[in-house]
């Protein structure tokens, strides 16, 4: 069975970070996180290996699952909240 699912890397209590983890919730997505707070070197070394600056980062992954094995078939870059919320349609309220 095939599914898609959300892998983030996310820093403490970054606001970003907890937006996009609640609109995946609320459209019911599969998600996972890894939260780098306390791993700032990694952190800084996965941004530059993507060239990208902030978190969270994000990726769209499709699942291949057999009984209890699980297969990445598909890895994409998404970026961060911003083009996470842009692919899945969310419109930003005003603050």
């Amino acid at each position: 069975m095939l599914e898609k699912h959300y892998m983030l890397v996310t820093k403490g209590t970054c606001g970003y970070c907890e937006k996009a983890i609640t609109i995946l919730k609320e459209n019911k997505l599969s998600f996972a996180y890894t939260d780098m707070g306390n791993a700032e070197k990694l952190l800084d070394i996965t941004k530059e290996q993507l060239n990208w600056e902030t978190v969270p980062i994000i990726w769209e992954q499709t699942l291949q699952w057999e009984g209890k094995h699980v297969t990445i078939v598909e890895s994409s870059f998404v970026g961060g909240y911003s083009e996470l919320a842009e692919s899945l349609g969310v419109i930003e309220e005003d603050d």
